[in-house]
């Protein structure tokens, strides 16, 4: 009855997940709110071939009735838009409008769309799935990179489904569409069309593409050992009896009844740390086949038992068939009981050396085998692997939250556990385990929470649903932060399929929500999913420049301002969603501003009579306070862009520029003959990397200021200084040493090739240490002359 009573719970959550406006996208695709990337394409596939105008020809309504299947598709096939779309309905899709208004012909959709959806043995990435099973595996994976516009892509594709059935279960096969997926192809540098990589070694094949070549190709990147017995060395041979061994018997050559050398080399592979496997030529090495005694072509010895034991028939020559027979003769999981599994956890919990766990929640009223998880031990011998049967022990899977089976937990020292979310291979699996097996994250439950907002450490809690995409592309990144960030943070996750009370309580609407808890202060995280950005995130809070203000601190700072200070205030309201945008570029801007400008933020919900006072009603409300003013006059900002860039820009605009605009004449007489160093930006007005790096530069100004002098030249209006230096792309910064005597410098000067703040200002510093020594050196020979 728990059971059935979780499901109903299960579906209702699901339902409520989408707060649809309208129409609803998952219902007109025929697809759940669980569907994969895959799962939607295929359904939209079905109904592009089904519904296109192109086959509707004399119907006035095929045309719109089109648009809403395909902006469906467009919204869904999109992460952060199926995000907006599963918390806000079509009311979160505003500034979309427009998508899914253009849809290509029919023939596209039959040829060039999804290519490789209906093959089972190509895995089709994702950027998550690239990220939990590809990035740091120890797998072997041959990927194809390619576009669905490219024709060699398509004359590959039979052949890649042909490698993919002859390579399955040796070498894992996989394809990404880089047209839906083109972030992933940048970052993996793929610059054209198929592209066939090896990982983990990221080998990039440059060969014929021909099916024979390409399987020898990928079978170079993976090792086995096969041992050959023949009549000398099996007199002398030191059997391993740890493992078992599979025996393939050539008896009769000439008939075809023995596996050839690269079928038994494939079992090897696929087979590798279970099974140990030999072959044996009847002809050749007689002897060996008189002591053996072989009654089948393949003969498979458990541990101990070969090469006198016992011996079991393998009744297949079909390589997937004789590793499923291999598997089922292994030994199954170990079983852990009630009273082991509380020890074992006791251990963990007390011990800095024990070995990891990972069990197998399953309920063995299923009855279901799979075969594939008797690998597990063999994957990972560092760490201990067992099984326990929630239908013996049901308070158990309870207490854990264990609703839905089968369910993988890794428990780690320290007491702690972390659930499994992938594909149920073992590969994957043991991919899982062995990164994530001493990383701090871990599953939280209602009884954590308590110490999540006492805790003098602060917390970051990632609040997801397993259904979600963009929540498992989270994760990865979120467990890598975790492990990058130490024990200066908890890190932990809270599943709201299954605690979903423990989510409205939170305030948790939508999926993935990241929250910080400092004590009683909550931060939303509103960055880019990505480590990095959970990182900056975290040390934002950690190490703040952002001033939060209270009435009292207001009238201070701001109101009674020091005439050449500039402040910037955000009076802000903690609900408010453009509030919780802004949050994460706000902070960015006071990092951007530090030492420049005052970066300060208001909570009107706290502080309501100061916002009250000044005449704030919506939220966010940005102002400047500038210099040479009093604290009560200010600018507010109007410009809808609110990322840390616009807002730089933006308040750039109300400092005078320590940047000096040359021209010919004073490029030439200040800037080759100073005696000080200068560093230049070469510009032009059309340049859009040139208006985003503009206040960079100021900023890089004030930070050097007194040390450099630092110039910018228009290169529209001055073409014969930038040809005179070399200028061939917008923004160039060059660096000008100085002259000595007074003679003019060349006008190349040194290209400083990166335009990053930090990056700069320690070339520049760099430059002026080089230079003070060498004059220290030469100021040392010229006194030892005299």
């Amino acid at each position: 009855m728990q059971v059935h009573h979780l499901s109903i719970v299960y579906y209702i959550f699901l339902s409520l997940i989408c707060v649809a406006a309208g129409e609803d996208f998952y219902e007109l695709l025929g697809i759940t709110k669980s569907a994969t990337q895959r799962d939607i394409r295929r359904a939209f596939k079905r109904l592009a071939l089904e519904k296109h105008p192109d086959k509707r020809t004399g119907d006035p309504n095929a045309h719109a009735d089109f648009v809403r299947i395909n902006r469906a598709y467009e919204i869904l096939r999109d992460d952060e838009l199926r995000k907006k779309y599963d918390t806000y309905g079509e009311e979160g899709l505003k500034d979309d409008f427009n998508r899914g208004n253009q849809y290509q012909s029919w023939n596209f959709y039959q040829q060039n769309f999804g290519i490789y959806d209906e093959d089972p043995e190509i895995i089709t990435l994702s950027r998550s799935d690239f990220l939990q099973s590809v990035e740091g595996s120890q797998d072997v994976w041959f990927i194809n990179f390619y576009s669905p516009q490219c024709s060699h892509c398509h004359d590959l594709a039979p052949v890649w489904r042909e490698i993919s059935k002859i390579l399955e279960g040796v070498i894992r096969i996989g394809a990404v569409n880089c047209q839906d997926e083109w972030m992933m192809c940048n970052e993996q540098g793929i610059q054209g069309y198929p592209a066939l990589r090896i990982y983990p070694k990221r080998d990039t094949y440059g060969g014929p593409r021909d099916k024979d070549i390409l399987i020898r190709y990928a079978m170079s990147f993976v090792k086995a050992n096969v041992v050959k017995f023949d009549d000398r060395m099996f007199r002398t041979f030191q059997f391993e009896n740890k493992k078992p061994w599979l025996i393939s018997f050539c008896r009769e050559v000439d008939e075809g009844d023995c596996l050839d050398d690269d079928q038994v080399y494939k079992l090897a592979v696929m087979l590798n740390n279970l099974v140990q496997v030999g072959s044996v030529n009847c002809q050749a090495d007689p002897i060996v086949c008189q002591q053996l005694k072989p009654y089948s072509t393949i003969l498979f010895y458990k541990a101990e038992q070969f090469p006198i034991g016992e011996s079991y028939s393998i009744t297949t020559k079909n390589i997937k068939e004789i590793v499923t027979q291999i598997l089922a003769l292994l030994p199954d999981l170990s079983l852990v009981t009630e009273d082991h599994l509380q020890r074992l956890r006791n251990h963990l919990k007390d011990s800095s050396v024990a070995k990891p766990w990972l069990i197998h929640f399953h309920d063995q009223t299923n009855n279901e085998k799979d075969l594939d998880l008797r690998k597990l031990p063999s994957m990972l011998i560092d760490f201990n692997v067992g099984r326990f049967d929630c239908s013996t022990s049901p308070n158990v899977c309870n207490d854990l939250y264990i609703f839905k089976k089968p369910a993988f937990v890794l428990f780690k020292r320290g007491g702690h556990y972390e659930f499994y979310y992938g594909r149920h291979t073992s590969s994957d699996i043991a991919g899982f385990v062995r990164e994530n097996a001493f990383s701090p994250l871990r599953a939280l439950t209602p009884a954590d929470f308590p110490a999540v907002k006492t805790d003098a450490k602060p917390y970051i809690i990632d609040f997801f649903s397993p259904f979600c995409p963009p929540c498992m592309h989270l994760l990865p990144e979120f467990r890598k932060a975790s492990k990058r960030v130490g024990e200066q943070v908890n890190f932990g996750t809270v599943d709201c399929t299954i605690h979903m009370h423990l989510c409205q309580q939170s305030g948790v609407n939508s999926y993935p929500t990241t929250i910080m808890y400092n004590q009683s202060t909550q931060y939303y995280f509103h960055g880019q999913h990505q480590e990095q950005a959970i990182l900056n995130f975290i040390d934002d809070i950690l190490h703040p420049t952002v001033i939060t203000l209270d009435n009292d601190l207001y009238t201070k700072l701001v109101e009674n301002k020091n005439v050449s200070e500039m402040w910037l205030v955000d009076f802000f309201m903690p609900w408010c969603f453009p509030c919780q945008q802004l949050s994460g570029e706000w902070r960015t801007l006071a990092k951007f501003l530090k030492g420049i400008a005052n970066v300060a933020q208001v909570d009107c919900t706290v502080q309501t009579h100061l916002c009250q006072r000044q005449g704030v009603h919506s939220y966010p409300t940005i102002r400047i306070y500038p210099p040479n003013t009093d604290g009560k006059a200010h600018v507010s900002y109007d410009n809808g862009w609110r990322d840390a860039n616009s807002l730089r820009t933006w308040a750039f605009q109300f400092l005078p520029s320590k940047v000096l605009e040359l021209d010919g004449k004073n490029f030439s007489t200040t800037v080759l003959r100073d005696s000080k160093p200068w560093v230049v930006d070469f510009y032009a007005p059309w340049c859009g990397h040139c208006h985003h790096f503009a206040p960079i530069f100021e900023g890089i100004a004030r930070r050097l200021d007194g040390h450099v002098n630092l110039g910018k030249v228009n290169c529209d209006n001055h073409r014969n200084i930038c040809e005179r230096a070399s200028i061939r792309a917008f923004p160039t910064i060059k660096y000008y040493k100085g002259s000595e005597d007074s003679k003019r410098q060349e006008f190349l000067g040194d290209e400083i090739a990166n335009l990053d703040a930090e990056f700069i200002v320690n070339y520049v510093n760099t430059q002026l240490q080089d230079q003070q020594k060498q004059r220290q050196t030469s100021n040392v020979e010229h006194t030892t002359e005299l």
